[in-house]
C-alpha cells in the first residue's frame, strides 16, 4: 500500500515572517507559547457525507511567526545529525536514520519520544508511533536494545553508537481510541503531496542532549518544497537542510512539504510568506490571504 489520503479532504497553511531587511526569522511553533514563539491554534471543521461519499475533513493550519530575532545560525562544533527521506514512503511511513554528537557517549543511552508537548498539556506519547527502531554501530553491527514503555529505548554498549535507524507511521488519519493526538500536533504523509511534520511526531532524542544543537536533512521529491521558520538552505533540487539550536527549538518549528502555492505580503516591517497545500489541488493561497488579510494587520 502506498501513503495516500482515503478518507480526508484536507486544506492546509503555513506562514512564516521574516523582518525588516536582515532574513530574520520566527519560529513556528503549534504547541503553545514559549519565550520565542506565538502560536494561533488552527481551526478544524469537519463537514460529513453520506455513506456513499467520501468523508471530508477540512484541516486548517496557521502558523503565524512575529518578531522574534534569530539572525542567521552558524555551528561551529559537532552537531546531532536527523536524516530524513521523504522519497521513500511506504504503508504511510517514512524513515529516519539519527547520527548523535559522537562526544560525551555513555555505556547506557535511551532514546525518547516526547509524552507530551507545550499547548496541549495532553498525553500524546509519540513512540507509539514508532513501527521499528535499530542502534548500529559504526561498522553497522546492531547493539542490544531494550524498549520500556512507549516512549523509550535502552541502547546498551552505547560508547560503540554511530547512529539510529528508526521509522514512524503518520498519525492524522489514525484512529486511536486512548490518547488521540491533538490533529494540530499530528504528522501527515501523502506520497508526493504532503509531509506534514511536528517534530514530536518525527524526531526522538538521546534524554540528557537537548540543548545540542542540530542539523536536519531532507531528501524530498523535486516538485515539494519545505517551508518551516527554522533557518534553512536548499542544497539542490531534492535535498534541503534546517539548523535548530537545540531539540526544543526543532520541535516547536513544524515542517510542511507540498507543491508551492505561496504569496507573501508585508505586516508593518514583517514580511510574511504563506503556504497553502490542498488534497483537492485547488490553488487557495491568494484566496486565503484576501480573509485573512484584516486579522494579519489587527
Amino acid at each position: 500500500m502506498q501513503c495516500r489520503w482515503h478518507k480526508h479532504s484536507m486544506q492546509l497553511f503555513r506562514v512564516t515572517a521574516k523582518k525588516g531587511s536582515h532574513d530574520q526569522k520566527g519560529t513556528v511553533a503549534l504547541k503553545g507559547k514559549s519565550h520565542q514563539h506565538i502560536t494561533k491554534h488552527e481551526q478544524i471543521q469537519n463537514t460529513p457525507k453520506a455513506k456513499t461519499q467520501q468523508q471530508i475533513q477540512i484541516f486548517l493550519l496557521l502558523l503565524l511567526c512575529f518578531g522574534m530575532v534569530f539572525g542567521f545560525c552558524f555551528f561551529t562544533k559537532a552537531q546531532n545529525l536527523y536524516e530524513v527521506s521523504l522519497t521513500s514512503c511506504s504503508q504511510d511511513q517514512i524513515t529516519i536514520l539519527f547520527t548523535p554528537e559522537p562526544t560525551g557517549l555513555k555505556d547506557t543511552l535511551v532514546f525518547s519520544f516526547p509524552a507530551t508537548v507545550p499547548g496541549t498539556y495532553d498525553t500524546q506519547d509519540y513512540g507509539r508511533f514508532v513501527t521499528s527502531l535499530m542502534a548500529y554501530t559504526e561498522q553497522h553491527i546492531p547493539l542490544k536494545i531494550k524498549r520500556k514503555g512507549p516512549n523509550r529505548w535502552f541502547i546498551y554498549n552505547a560508547k560503540q553508537l554511530h547512529h539510529i535507524r528508526y521509522e514512524v507511521e503518520d498519525i492524522m488519519d489514525k484512529k486511536i481510541a486512548s490518547h488521540p493526538i491533538f490533529q494540530p500536533a499530528a504528522t501527515a504523509f501523502i506520497e508526493n503531496q504532503l509531509f506534514l511534520l511536528n517534530g514530536g511526531g518525527v524526531f526522538g532524542y538521546l534524554e540528557g542532549e537537548e540543548q545540542k544543537s542540530i542539523l536536519l536533512r531532507i531528501q524530498k521529491p523535486q516538485e515539494l518544497y519545505g517551508l518551516s521558520a527554522l533557518n534553512q538552505s536548499q542544497a539542490n533540487d531534492t535535498l534541503q537542510e534546517f539548523t535548530a539550536y537545540n531539540y526544543h527549538q526543532l520541535i516547536d518549528s513544524p515542517l510542511m512539504f507540498s507543491k508551492p502555492d505561496t504569496v507573501q505580503f508585508f505586516v508593518n516591517k514583517t514580511a510574511v510568506t504563506l503556504s497553502v497545500f490542498d488534497v483537492q489541488g485547488r490553488r487557495l493561497a491568494k484566496t486565503l490571504f484576501a480573509a485573512l488579510q484584516r486579522d494579519m494587520k489587527a
